[in-house]
């Protein structure tokens, strides 16, 4: 999700800056949903966001890495004083194998 609405200039160019900087990085945009998210903000209300989904180029496997977040950033995730609460959603359906609804919630501590 970025932000995607024409009227703002910043919007065209985070779009092109993220875009420019993942094909340095060897990916393409491999879809694109214009307009695809609303937003409820008080100080812009019109503001829209796209989905935007990048494919590699050619597969190259990478170490994975991964490092917390730090508290200030949990604090106001989602706007001021709207916490991120979930660390993460864990799938308990065998990796999607049985159709299912089931998952857990699992909080930071």
């Amino acid at each position: 999700m970025i932000a995607d609405y024409p009227e703002y200039l910043w919007t065209k160019q985070l779009m092109f800056s993220t875009q420019q900087y993942m094909l340095i990085n060897d990916f393409y945009v491999s879809q694109l949903l214009p307009k695809f998210h609303h937003y409820h903000l008080d100080d812009s209300p019109e503001l829209t966001s796209c989905s935007m989904t990048f494919d590699r180029i050619e597969f190259i496997p990478l170490p994975y890495g991964s490092e917390d977040l730090k508290p200030d950033m949990l604090a106001n995730f989602y706007g001021k004083f709207s916490p991120l609460t979930v660390r993460y959603v864990t799938d308990k359906t065998g990796g999607g194998k049985m159709p299912s609804f089931d998952y857990e919630f699992v909080p930071f501590e």
